[in-house]
């Protein structure tokens, strides 16, 4: 899967924004092999972050058998790196 560049108000890390509300944000790549479906629901606490990943071909299966494990290692180490960060101001809390 090709990553976008960086910096750009339509990607996060590279992967193309699909869909933002106020409580999640969903986002999506596409490859010959398979789909990826990322999605972070905000709503709630803990945050729920959903992982989706159709196959388009037989050989994704056994590509995500390696790469979904570092996926696995890598997304706990975001969200917690994104949740550390202070919160942008905004308008009701600047006034």
């Amino acid at each position: 899967m090709r990553l976008g560049p960086r910096p750009s108000p339509d990607l996060i890390l590279g992967w193309r924004i699909a869909s933002r509300q106020s409580e999640e944000v969903r986002l999506e790549q596409h490859s010959a092999l398979m789909k990826a479906r990322l999605t972070l629901h905000l709503s709630s606490s803990p945050a729920v972050w959903n992982t989706n990943v159709p196959y388009i071909r037989p050989l994704a299966r056994p590509l995500w058998t390696v790469v979904g494990v570092i996926h696995r290692r890598i997304v706990p180490y975001l969200l917690r790196r994104a949740a550390s960060l202070p919160r942008p101001a905004t308008l009701s809390s600047a006034n």
